[in-house]
Formats: structure tokens, sequence, C-alpha cells
């Protein structure tokens, strides 16, 4: 097995779906397993309100309960799971040298799971926004402002209103509100996510069985 006296034979970089479900796979495995992740695991599925589409779940399931499933059952195998971030990863001989802000870990293998960054990959909408959209058009409750962003958040002790600039015609003008909800960018599917996880956790376990 390649790593002797190690912290870990697997170092999971990342607490998202496909992070948790590599802890999950490693563990069972019988591998020594050390995931780390800079915020609470569970990953950019926490901040999503409804998840329609993933597999056991008739009628969708919160995303922040989702996550802690996944975390729950995670932990339920043993795995060393830390909040720390890596900064820097060397390679020493047959091993990994993973620098990170409270000190480093070595490990034989190392997964790195550190999810989707929030982006913007088309300007047609995917069919799960489709959904959405229609949702949102359909509840007389939500407005729309178009080709805007907020610019400053107004109030003293609580939020009063926004202002905000037309991207199209500089206009800038307040908006009243009572709340912010700040959300930028969208997550790859849960499912895919923990597909990956479950495959590179166990191409990591053929590399140590070699």
């Amino acid at each position: 097995m390649p790593g002797q006296n190690l912290d870990a034979e697997i170092l999971i970089i990342g607490g998202g779906p496909a992070g948790l479900t590599s802890a999950i796979y490693a563990t069972r495995a019988r591998r020594k397993t050390v995931l780390i992740d800079k915020v609470m695991p569970g990953g950019q599925v926490m901040n999503t309100a409804l998840i329609e589409n993933y597999p056991g779940f008739p009628g969708g399931i919160n995303g922040a309960k989702l996550a802690s499933r996944f975390v729950e059952q995670a932990k339920s195998f043993g795995p060393d799971i830390r909040m720390d971030e890596a900064v820097e990863i060397d390679i020493e001989q047959d091993a990994f040298i993973v620098k990170t802000y409270s000190g480093q870990i070595t490990a034989a293998a190392v997964i790195i799971a550190s999810g989707a960054l929030p982006q913007y990959s088309s300007p047609r909408p995917a069919p799960r926004r489709k959904i959405l959209q229609g949702r949102a058009f359909a509840n007389e409750k939500i407005g729309f402002i178009w080709d805007s962003v907020v610019t400053k958040i107004i109030g003293d002790k609580k939020v009063e209103a926004v202002e905000l600039l037309n991207k199209k015609t500089g206009e800038v003008r307040t908006s009243p509100t009572e709340g912010v909800f700040v959300f930028i960018g969208n997550i790859r599917q849960v499912v895919s996510g923990a597909g990956e996880g479950a495959t590179a956790a166990y191409y990591a376990n053929k590399y140590l069985e070699s």
C-alpha cells in the first residue's frame, strides 16, 4: 500500500454531496479517511429550498435536510471530519502533503471534491430553471425587476430599501423592501455529485490496493 504512517489513507477535500459520498465509500472500504471543508459539511445544496429530482423523496426535500442526512450517514461510518481549508498540495515520494490553515495532513490518496462554483453556464434556461421560472411568474406575490443589480442595501438597524442600477439605461432608483436574500449562481445536480464521489472513492481504494 502506498504511504505508511500517514494521517489518512484517503483525504477528501470538500464536504458537499460528492465529498460526503466519497467518505461513505472510503470508510466502508475500511480506509482511514479524513474529510476537510472550510465550512460546515453539506455544500451548496444546503441553500436550496426544494429538491424535487433526487431519488427516494416523492414530493421533494428541503436542501438543508438532505444535506444533514448526507452528513449523518457519512458520520455513522466514522470518518474524521474537520473544519479546515486546503491551501497547497505537494507530493513527496508516494505521499501527498496537504497544507491547510491549521497545519498539514499527509495522505496516500487525495480526492478533491470542492464542488461546483456558482456560475451562469448558458443564457438559455435549463429544463429545471424553466419549471421554477414558470412557478415564479404564476405567483402573484412575486414581482420582477429586469436588467438591474443591487448596488446598495439601505437601512439602519434593519433593511428598509435597496438601491438599484439598471444596467441597460444607467438609471439608479430606490426600491423599498424589508428584507434581502442574496443567492448568486447555481449548483450542479446533487445526484451527479454523489455519483462522482462514489466513483472517486472506488478508484482511490483501487489505487491503494495496487
